[in-house]
């Protein structure tokens, strides 16, 4: 898939790295599914993207009509499959922990297309063993970014040995 194929993303998991990458898909034009398993953790990622924006806004960097067309490029889930269902790329940022990322990579592509590039966020597991039990692990890179991620748009990318050129 090419980069300029992709018109709409998911964001998976929504501290402040989930949140920020959000922010920043919406304000480039994407459309951004966020997910949560928790209500609670939608509701604070919504405050912190808004929070976000009116940073933005307040100096200057965004229009107030800019920002709200960033809001309405947004939309919150608790369901994984219908987050990841209808999107190009996905951008995970679960627990730093292999069974977790492998559990939930699985219901991810239970979901999602085959051709959907997977980007997971990790500071220090190896992206070779996050996609070792992956059915489509050539999709599959690490996308770590900077923090604070709304402010430093740069992400690392990181390819695993069945990752696909």
């Amino acid at each position: 898939m090419k980069a300029s194929e992709i018109k709409k993303v998911a964001c998976c998991g929504t501290g402040g790295i989930g949140s920020g990458l959000a922010t920043i898909f919406a304000v480039r034009g994407y459309k951004v599914n966020v997910f949560s398993i928790r209500n609670s953790s939608l509701k604070d990622a919504e405050e912190r993207i808004r929070g976000n924006l009116e940073f933005f806004l307040n100096k200057e960097i965004l229009s107030a009509s800019e920002m709200e067309e960033s809001l309405s490029r947004l939309s919150y889930t608790k369901d994984l499959g219908k987050a990841v269902r209808d999107v190009q790329f996905v951008q995970e940022q679960f627990a730093e922990k292999y069974e977790v990322k492998a559990d939930m990579l699985e219901e991810i592509e239970a979901h999602a297309a085959e051709d959907t590039i997977i980007a997971s966020s990790t500071s220090g597991l190896s992206i070779s063993e996050i996609q070792r039990s992956a059915q489509y692990p050539e999709r599959i890179v690490g996308g770590h970014p900077y923090e604070p991620t709304h402010l430093i748009p740069l992400i690392e990318v990181v390819k695993g040995k069945l990752t696909s050129d």
